[in-house]
């Protein structure tokens, strides 16, 4: 299944989703919030209907939750994009 294109893949001069300079973003990304919460009980990464409902289900039940998605809005699939005009 071919891969949605990203907001930075979309852009020219932007690094896309796969660029070592992205990898590197979201690394220092995952650093930054584990260094700033350091008592996390759990870290969900990515945010599609998985993802957020996981996380919101261990928060509702009094774990500290983080949630790291790349791509610019959360959703996953059920988020909106269009695509040679459909949407």
């Amino acid at each position: 299944m071919p891969r949605r294109p990203t907001a930075a893949a979309a852009r020219p001069g932007r690094a896309g989703a796969g660029s070592p300079r992205r990898a590197a973003a979201t690394a220092a990304a995952a650093a930054a919030a584990a260094a700033a919460e350091p008592e996390l009980d759990a870290i969900v990464v990515g945010a599609g209907y998985g993802g957020l409902t996981t996380a919101t289900q261990l928060a509702a039940r009094g774990a500290k939750v983080v949630c790291l998605e790349k791509y610019v809005i959360p959703g996953g699939s059920g988020g909106r994009y269009e695509r040679e005009g459909y949407r």
